[in-house]
């Protein structure tokens, strides 16, 4: 049988400032309903018989960012934050975001029942 907990996981993100100074933030595990508004934003995105066409792929990796992601002082990062990132390093976050909430085991689920 499964254990759960209540506690939503979290990482420690070292990210280096324009400076050269590194500075953490702290990624979470996303709550039930912030995945909620993550998946439905991504259906805004998608088209063809199985949604599974993307049409727009702006903001697509902020708009998960933005609910889990959050800076030293504990606030949420914007998009337009997040936006202004290098690409390579929000495609690691966004993985790394999506593993952290389980969206791979869901879309892995998804695959299995195509």
């Amino acid at each position: 049988m499964a254990r759960y907990s209540l506690r939503l996981k979290s990482i420690k993100i070292p990210i280096e400032a324009q400076d050269g100074t590194e500075v953490e933030y702290t990624m979470m595990e996303l709550t039930g309903a912030q995945r909620d508004a993550f998946l439905n934003d991504q259906t805004k995105r998608t088209s063809g018989k199985d949604g599974n066409l993307v049409k727009n792929f702006t903001g697509m990796f902020s708009s998960l960012l933005k609910l889990c992601l959050y800076d030293p002082e504990g606030k949420l990062v914007t998009t337009k934050e997040i936006d202004g990132w290098p690409s390579e390093m929000t495609t690691d976050l966004f993985l790394q975001a999506v593993e952290l909430s389980g969206l791979n085991k869901k879309a892995e689920e998804a695959e299995k029942n195509s």
